[in-house]
């Protein structure tokens, strides 16, 4: 859920469409958030917009870092590799048979 803190300001809200091309999500993956309460809908006197909190995005569909992954060992990697021929000279032997 989104969590409490003060109300954006006008300068803080944008339109749905504007949020589905900056962020590149549909507006109906959008308008899901929204329903779910993971987003907040906002409305201005006099527009008849759907208005979203640019930081509740950002939260949301901002890029996080992920760890690299490590590859194993190369002598854990030659073992694997000697396992996997050796099955699949079990193989060919079961064929031949």
């Amino acid at each position: 859920m989104v969590a409490e803190r003060r109300p954006p300001t006008r300068d803080d809200l944008i339109s749905v469409e504007q949020a589905a091309r900056e962020y590149r999500i549909s507006r109906s993956a959008l308008f899901d958030r929204l329903r779910v309460g993971a987003l907040r809908r906002w409305n201005v006197q006099g527009d008849r917009r759907t208005l979203l909190d640019i930081r509740e995005l950002d939260e949301l569909f901002m890029p996080r870092e992920v760890p690299a992954l490590v590859p194993p060992p190369v002598r854990l990697r030659r073992a694997r590799a000697a396992e996997e021929a050796a099955r699949q000279l079990k193989l060919a032997d079961r064929r031949e048979r």
